[in-house]
C-alpha cells in the first residue's frame, strides 16, 4: 500500500489563511452587518400626571444633582405596555394627511405632513374651549405659554401654513423657522467658511419632538435614511440622532421607552416630559435618575455649554471628534423651545467646524443647553421634504423629528 502524499507546507499555510479569513468574514457578517434585534429593558416612563411644573424656569446649577427628578413614581405599567415595548418603539398616532406641496427635488410635492385631526361631535369653539381647559394642567404642554407663536390657537385646525421661500412652517401646534448662513471656521491653513442650518422651533406639546428608530426596530444593524424616516412619519423637520446602534454601552430612552441604561464614559443628554433638557457627565447620573419624568435620553456628546449657557472649551470626548467635521446638534432655550443645528463639512465649499466653534455657535444662538449628536457622514437635515445638507448622507439607526400632531 502506497503512502499518501502529504501536502506541501506552503499550501497548508494558504488553506489555513483562507479558512481563517472566511471565519472572520462570517463572524463580521452576523455580528456587525446583518440586523440583530436586541431585547430592550422594556420599562416605560409615562408622562407624569398630577404635578405641574413652572415651565418658565429652568434648573439652576445647584439643582443639577440627584435632586433633579421632578415627580415621584407614577402608576405601574400594564403587562400589555411592557410586551409592546420589548419589540418596537411606540408608533405615532395616525392623523389625517395634509398635502402642502412644498417644492423639492426629492418629490416633496407629494410629501405628506400630518396634522391634528378635528374630533367628531360638537362645534369647533366648544371643542377648543374644552381642549384649552384640559391643556392647562398637562405636564409638557406649552399651548398657553407660546399662544402667540401659533396660528388660530383657539380653534382646531387640520392645516399648517408652509412657506418654502422663507423656510417657515406655522400651525396651531408648531412654529418652525429654518435659516441658512455661512460661518467662519478654522482649518490647518487659515480661516474657512462652512454652511450652517439652524431649525428653530416652538412646539405646543412635548410629544411633538420625537425620536424614531430605523424601521421602528431596536437593535444592531437597523438603518434607514433620515429622508425615509421623515417621509413615513410626516415630519416637518428631521435630523440624525446619536447612532446608538454602534455601541452596546450608554443610554437609550426613546419617547418614554427605556431600551438601555448602561454606563457611558462621556456626557449624556436627557429631555424630560416637562420640556427641560439637561446634560450629565459620567458619574453625575444613576439608573434610578433616568426613570421618573424622563422622555428622551441620548448619548454621543459632548455637552457644549456650561450651566450658565457659556461655551465649553475643554470637552469630555475622544480627541478625533474635536477637529473639523460635519456636525449635528440639538439646542435648548426653554421648555417648548428648541433648535436643531447642522453644519456641512468635508467639501471645498464647507469644511465643517471644530467642537469648540460648535459650542461658540450654540452660545451665539442663545441656547441654555446644547449637545453634540453624531456627525460626519451621518449629519443630515430634512426640512419639509427636502434634504438640505450636502454630501451622501448614510442611513442611520435613529432620527429626531418634529411633527404637527400631538400624541
Amino acid at each position: 500500500m502506497k503512502n499518501k502524499k502529504l501536502l506541501p507546507v506552503w499550501l497548508l499555510v494558504i488553506i489555513d489563511i483562507v479558512l481563517i479569513g472566511v471565519t472572520l468574514v462570517v463572524f463580521a457578517l452576523f455580528h456587525h452587518v446583518l440586523p440583530q434585534e436586541s431585547k430592550p429593558e422594556g420599562k416605560v416612563n409615562p408622562r407624569p400626571t398630577g404635578a405641574v411644573i413652572n415651565q418658565s424656569v429652568t434648573a439652576s446649577s445647584e439643582e443639577r444633582g440627584a435632586s433633579r427628578l421632578l415627580v415621584n413614581t407614577v402608576s405601574a405599567l400594564s403587562a400589555t405596555q411592557d410586551e409592546c415595548a420589548e419589540k418596537t418603539a411606540p408608533a405615532p398616532a395616525v392623523n389625517n394627511d395634509i398635502y402642502l406641496g412644498a417644492p423639492s427635488s426629492k418629490g416633496a410635492s407629494a410629501y405628506r405632513f400630518k396634522a391634528t385631526k378635528l374630533s367628531s361631535g360638537g362645534t369647533e369653539d366648544s371643542e377648543a374651549t374644552d381642549e384649552a381647559e384640559e391643556e392647562k394642567d398637562v405636564l409638557g404642554n406649552f399651548s398657553h405659554k407660546f399662544a402667540d407663536k401659533f396660528i388660530d390657537s383657539d380653534k382646531p385646525r387640520t392645516t399648517g401654513k408652509a412657506n418654502s421661500a422663507t423656510r417657515t412652517y406655522v400651525s396651531r401646534n408648531l412654529n418652525v423657522t429654518m435659516t441658512i448662513s455661512r460661518i467662519d471656521c478654522t482649518g490647518n491653513t487659515g480661516v474657512w467658511k462652512s454652511t450652517a442650518y439652524v431649525t428653530d422651533f416652538y412646539i405646543r406639546d412635548i410629544s411633538q419632538l420625537q425620536s424614531i428608530l430605523a424601521r421602528d426596530m431596536y437593535g444592531k444593524g437597523y438603518a434607514e435614511s433620515v429622508y425615509s424616516i421623515a417621509k413615513r412619519t410626516g415630519a416637518i423637520a428631521a435630523i440624525n440622532g446619536d447612532y446608538y446602534g454602534a455601541r452596546e454601552n450608554g443610554v437609550v430612552i426613546r419617547n418614554g421607552v427605556i431600551y438601555r441604561r448602561h454606563s457611558y464614559p462621556y456626557d449624556i443628554c436627557v429631555l424630560y416630559w416637562d420640556g427641560r433638557m439637561e446634560t450629565f457627565a459620567e458619574g453625575e447620573w444613576t439608573k434610578e435618575m433616568l426613570e421618573d419624568g424622563v422622555y428622551q435620553a441620548w448619548c454621543f456628546g459632548p455637552s457644549l455649554l456650561d450651566d450658565e449657557g457659556n461655551a465649553i472649551t475643554e470637552f469630555d470626548s475622544w480627541k478625533e471628534l474635536l477637529y473639523l467635521h460635519p456636525r449635528t446638534a440639538i439646542g435648548y432655550f426653554e421648555p417648548g423651545h428648541y433648535c436643531f443645528v447642522n453644519i456641512d463639512g468635508r467639501s471645498n465649499s464647507s469644511v465643517g467646524i471644530t467642537m469648540k466653534e460648535l459650542a461658540e455657535f450654540m452660545q451665539s444662538l442663545g441656547c441654555k443647553r446644547a449637545y453634540n449628536l453624531d456627525g460626519g457622514n451621518s449629519s443630515t437635515l430634512n426640512f419639509m421634504g427636502d434634504t438640505l445638507t450636502d454630501g451622501d448622507s448614510r442611513a442611520v439607526p435613529d432620527a429626531l423629528i418634529i411633527v404637527d400632531y400631538i400624541q
